[in-house]
């Protein structure tokens, strides 16, 4: 090969793969003097493709996959975030197992409530084995009689319910005080009553009073009565949101607040392959990093801040905008055809026109590339966004040629 078709041939895998292809050079067909530049472009595609594939893995929550070569520098960062999800998974799976002596401090705002979660999980089996045990004592230091028992459930922090058919027997002081001020757990009784079964541990909302409460009901023979069901019910809210806003954590976008990468693939998970058709708008900022380079990070964090307010309020309700990482940002149609996704967008360009006009700080840029997955055209999910990314790029190119 002589030395023009070298350069041209290795101008040709760098646009290659600037697109999104891995295809590697055949170094046989180089000549000597251009051998080291082959072997670099080779191994730097390698990397490029070892972090393309684990971040794909680590996106559908696979922490069994493969990890990058050892050399591979580019990978570093990526790893070290593996390494704290996978420990992350083990310490979850060991709460689940009752060890709560586990503590995060290498995940930001989620160690804050993942430890918070702990303590109150903790608090709470605490709490349930102290109460375990004071029945139980109850038990061996007194004959079993109602009046005593009655003493007993009067005393416990949870709602203790005695019934049979829509007859309640007896209910104790901790749901009496609550019920009988203003009667906002009048669903709860309903819900309650309705269970003519044993039932261990069923969660329940409780919409008028917004709380999450943990029902076991069992049957017992209450004085003469044979059959009757007791009810223990335990508030669980605390627990609850602590555990929500655990997941919350895990799939917003800390610094828009915009679902995240990860939230789109559990998202995709439940629609994709069910729902057509599909519009991707894959969007990248054009001056985020001159807005970096010139006025600084903080400015530049307000600017997506600003953009993600901005465009999460003109694609409207039934439709949802995620946050990738850096600038690029991707925005879900469902149902919507490419032709109406097409007019959205050019709405959507034309109303920043009018942000843009009226702020005195921002002037918002952007490129997108617009896909629609149909019946017809189905394809996974990686190559619809990497389709999507495609087109933004065809657009940026444009721009800035003036076309």
């Amino acid at each position: 090969m002589e030395g023009s078709d070298a350069l041209s041939e290795i101008n040709r895998l760098i646009s290659g793969f600037l697109k999104g292809s891995y295809q590697q050079l055949d170094t046989s067909l180089f000549p000597n003097e251009y051998l080291d530049v082959v072997n670099s472009l080779n191994k730097l595609i390698f990397y490029v493709k070892e972090v393309y594939d684990f971040a794909l893995e680590l996106g559908k929550g696979n922490f069994d996959c493969d990890t990058p070569s050892r050399g591979n520098f580019l990978s570093f960062s990526l790893k070290d975030l593996y390494s704290k999800l996978n420990h992350l998974c083990w310490q979850s799976s060991e709460i689940a197992r009752g060890s709560f002596d586990q503590s995060l401090d290498y995940m930001g705002d989620l160690s804050e409530n993942f430890n918070n979660m702990i303590v109150a999980i903790k608090k709470r089996e605490d709490s349930l084995r102290n109460s375990i045990i004071e029945i139980e004592k109850q038990k061996e230091a007194i004959s079993v009689s109602y009046d005593a028992i009655m003493h007993i459930f009067e005393k416990m922090n949870e709602f203790i319910i005695v019934y049979k058919e829509n007859e309640i027997f007896f209910s104790n002081k901790a749901f009496n005080d609550i019920h009988g001020n203003n009667k906002e757990l009048n669903n709860l009784l309903k819900y309650i009553l309705s269970l003519n079964a044993e039932k261990e541990q069923q969660e329940y909302y409780d919409y008028s009073s917004k709380k999450y409460f943990q029902v076991t009901v069992s049957s017992i023979y209450w004085k003469e009565v044979k059959n009757a069901f007791i009810a223990t019910i335990t508030d669980i809210t605390k627990e609850k949101l602590s555990t929500q806003n655990l997941e919350k954590s895990a799939f917003q976008d800390n610094l828009t607040g915009l679902r995240n990468r990860q939230a789109l693939m559990k998202d995709m998970k439940e629609v994709y392959d069910t729902i057509y058709p599909i519009t991707f708008v894959f969007i990248d900022m054009d001056k985020l990093k001159f807005i970096n380079d010139n006025k600084g990070h903080l400015f530049g964090d307000s600017y997506l801040r600003g953009f993600a307010k901005n465009i999460s309020r003109l694609i409207g309700k039934k439709n949802t905008v995620y946050r990738l990482g850096g600038d690029e940002f991707l925005i879900t149609f469902l149902g919507k055809s490419e032709a109406l996704s097409k007019k959205t967008m050019l709405k959507i360009v034309e109303d920043f026109k009018v942000i843009n006009a009226n702020d005195e700080y921002f002037d918002y840029e952007f490129s997108y590339g617009l896909y629609t997955v149909t019946a017809s055209n189905h394809l996974t999910l990686d190559e619809v966004i990497a389709r999507a990314d495609s087109l933004m790029y065809e657009q940026k190119k444009l721009k800035k040629r003036g076309v």
